[in-house]
């Protein structure tokens, strides 16, 4: 049996109303998939999330998870450590998805707790774990994942979005990659850590990207990589130089994705870092290219990337974004 709701955006919403689906489990005796968004249901509050956790805590068989509670802001920690303790339970879990962002009572310590609970799921295949814009998370809960992660034998898919976590910095993707190092069975790598412009202090640097670029020439079989890294001023092209040489090893990859949006110290050596790697990737069939906001990229940046493309005789999709990079003519 499988269950799938979506009420997003429906705002009226209280915990009372979810009192309705806790009784649902009366007459579903064999849920193995259950799906829930209240995605901007801004009244649900840690009681209406307990409603839920005490239902799923009766299915100890489940093997498809999707919780969605985006913006709802009055969810705190307290709400998170009961999810943590019905999750140790949930031996035959195989897909967890999680989004909690915007929800910005979150803290370290709640979210640490909750990345424990991963490690007991030895069956996982696809995380997918969305925090974005939780401003009070940090490093700790990177930390905390990693040691969860580190040689999980069944994963397969890694999503991980800490975009406008303004205290997640080099020492947490540092850890991180350790974990993806181990990660021997994985095929879609999928990270966002973009920056919020008001704390650049804390933002990503090349350091964190030397890491992941050491992690991923471990992982030869991915075939789908995404970055995510809009708004980390400090990368600079030495940090693209870096994931370009993992990019030797990368040759089953079939979707490349990199966003750096207004990384101002991108320059046309970043884009002429594609050049030597782009040979490798026989099997690349679609690539995502965002410099929006690069100021410093030029027509031969441009023409860089040409001569790398075209190494890649069946690429079908190509999407490259360079608006506000005003040292661009009609050349380009």
């Amino acid at each position: 049996e499988k269950l799938e709701l979506n009420f997003a955006n429906c705002s009226e919403i209280t915990d009372d109303g979810i009192l309705y689906i806790k009784d649902a489990r009366k007459k579903l005796q064999n849920l193995k998939g259950f799906s829930l968004n209240f995605d901007y249901c801004s009244k649900i509050t840690n009681t209406g999330f307990s409603h839920i956790t005490n239902m799923l805590a009766s299915y100890t068989l489940m093997e498809e998870l999707s919780l969605k509670f985006t913006y709802c802001t009055q969810i705190t920690d307290k709400g998170i450590i009961r999810l943590q303790e019905i999750l140790n339970n949930f031996q035959s879990l195989k897909r967890l998805e999680l989004s909690f962002e915007g929800c910005s009572q979150l803290t370290s310590e709640g979210l640490a707790c909750l990345m424990k609970s991963i490690k007991n799921l030895s069956l996982l295949d696809y995380l997918n774990l969305n925090f974005q814009e939780c401003p009070k998370l940090s490093d700790e809960v990177l930390i905390s994942l990693k040691n969860s992660l580190v040689g999980a034998p069944s994963l397969k898919s890694l999503v991980l979005n800490f975009c406008l976590c303004s205290l997640v910095s080099d020492e947490g993707v540092q850890a991180l990659s350790q974990a993806i190092a181990s990660l021997v069975s994985l095929k879609q790598l999928d990270l966002d850590f973009g920056a919020d412009s008001n704390h650049q202090d804390k933002n990503i640097t090349d350091a964190a990207l030397d890491s992941l670029n050491m992690a991923l020439h471990n992982l030869g079989n991915i075939t789908s990589l995404s970055l995510g890294l809009w708004g980390c001023c400090k990368i600079t092209s030495k940090g693209l130089l870096h994931i370009m040489d993992s990019m030797r090893v990368l040759r089953n990859i079939v979707e490349l994705k990199l966003c750096l949006n207004e990384c101002t110290r991108i320059t046309d050596d970043g884009n002429k870092a594609f050049i030597a790697p782009f040979e490798n990737l026989r099997s690349l069939k679609s690539f995502t290219f965002q410099v929006n906001g690069c100021q410093e990229i030029t027509d031969q940046g441009i023409r860089f990337l040409k001569e790398a493309i075209s190494f890649i005789p069946g690429l079908t999709k190509l999407e490259l974004s360079v608006s506000e990079c005003p040292k661009l003519t009609e050349q380009a």
